[in-house]
């Protein structure tokens, strides 16, 4: 009769790849069946990257415990010292290929924390700005005329904030595009477009500076302050609509000073 015992304990190879074989395969099993579902209940969210994240983390890790430990049973020792060095540096590599996301996940945890702003809160970060249309664990998205914008929250938290819809004012740019032989008009015109818009604050005033100067080109940028966030694009357009009429009045005054004079 086979004495299982001493035929387990056993020191030769085929003993050796029986132990090595067996090992992986309950580990691999219990990974499936109880280590995955374990791992994708710590975050329930609806963001389907970071769950897989997670769940391939931990799949790894605990394939390679289940690897190490089958080498150690098996008894192959010197493979083990081997794969123990490659196992740590591949630990490290893996740290810093999720590192990014785990910063944006921890920056969650302090977004929800400390609500630096709700949905439907219109922001500022950095040059986006728009209204918050939802926010995750690991990112926020912004909408704006221009579409959905989908921050990091690690960003947020390590660039500068404004919350409009808290602030008692908020300041808003615009930027127009003109040839260079029209810039004073243009600069005039829309000084006066801010001027006569009304939800615009006297106090800071109004400006218009020049941002690039092209050799055919400049691009002039207009700042100014208004009460609610909600008027930004309503402000936005009747300051437009401004600008363009008087333009358009300056051209057809100078088409007009032009045709008296080749009548002249």
């Amino acid at each position: 009769m086979i004495d299982i015992a001493n035929y387990w304990y056993g020191s030769t190879a085929s003993i050796q790849l029986i132990r090595f074989i067996t090992i992986l395969i309950i580990g691999t099993v219990t990974t499936r069946i109880a280590i995955r579902p374990v791992a994708s209940m710590i975050y329930r969210g609806d963001d389907d990257r970071l769950q897989s994240t997670i769940k391939n983390v931990a799949t790894v890790t605990a394939l390679f415990i289940t690897f190490t430990l089958a080498l150690n049973i098996a008894g192959f020792g010197d493979l083990l010292t081997v794969l123990t060095t490659f196992g740590a540096a591949a630990t490290v590599a893996i740290g810093f290929g999720v590192r990014d996301q785990i910063s944006n996940v921890l920056a969650g945890v302090f977004l929800y924390a400390n609500t630096p702003f709700v949905e439907g809160d219109r922001v500022r970060v950095n040059e986006t700005e728009g209204i918050v249309k939802n926010t995750s664990l690991r990112t926020t998205t912004v909408a704006n005329p221009d579409g959905s914008h989908i921050i990091p929250n690690g960003m947020i938290t390590t660039t500068i904030l404004t919350n409009q819809t808290r602030s008692k004012t908020t300041t808003q740019h615009l930027t127009v595009t003109t040839t260079l032989d029209n810039t004073e008009t243009a600069q005039n015109a829309l000084q006066e477009a801010l001027g006569d818009a009304e939800h615009v604050q006297t106090v800071p005033a109004p400006k218009v500076t020049t941002t690039s100067v092209e050799p055919d080109t400049v691009t002039l940028r207009a700042t100014y302050t208004i009460k609610s966030p909600k008027q930004a694009e309503s402000v936005k357009s009747t300051i437009l609509n401004g600008y363009t009429d008087r333009m358009q009045q300056g051209s057809e005054a100078s088409e007009t000073t032009g045709n008296g004079e080749n009548h002249g």
